[in-house]
């Protein structure tokens, strides 16, 4: 587990009013996960919608985003003929990308269908976009 590796303890918290944050006007602070770490009981908080308001007293990570991977390995070689390359989908059984695979094609079909000036190839490309969370596909 990475805290053993870097040798740091963390607990995990849900909030005990359910919420994530909003400014209560009569006591003048904030509410919920956001009321947490305004105050210095949390050091991180999870899944909170940035807003102008909730920046004056708390600090926002931007996203990273990984652009893209490739994989490259000489022809014939060990590793491209071992399925090396193709490691990172083990976690997955053969069943669950089955279905990843024909929920991509249904949604895709389903957009083709719903949307008459998007082409059957964008509507798949839009699809798989979507499930890898990367920006939106340019025609």
């Amino acid at each position: 587990m990475l805290s053993e590796r870097l040798n740091f303890t963390f607990e995990l918290v849900e909030q005990r009013d359910g919420v994530y944050g909003y400014k209560d006007p009569s006591a003048a602070s904030w509410t919920g996960l956001v009321g947490l770490l305004a105050s210095g009981a949390a050091d991180v908080g999870l899944f909170l919608s940035r807003t102008a308001a909730r920046e004056q007293v708390i600090d926002f990570v931007d996203a990273a985003e990984v652009l893209g991977a490739r994989f490259v390995a000489l022809k014939g070689s060990r590793q491209a003929a071992s399925g090396a390359l193709l490691k990172h989908l083990k976690p997955l059984s053969y069943a669950t990308w089955v279905c990843v695979i024909v929920m991509s094609i249904s949604v895709a079909a389903a957009l083709f269908l719903s949307h008459r000036g998007m082409g059957l190839l964008h509507s798949l490309g839009l699809t798989v976009s979507i499930l890898l969370q990367h920006d939106q596909v340019k025609n």
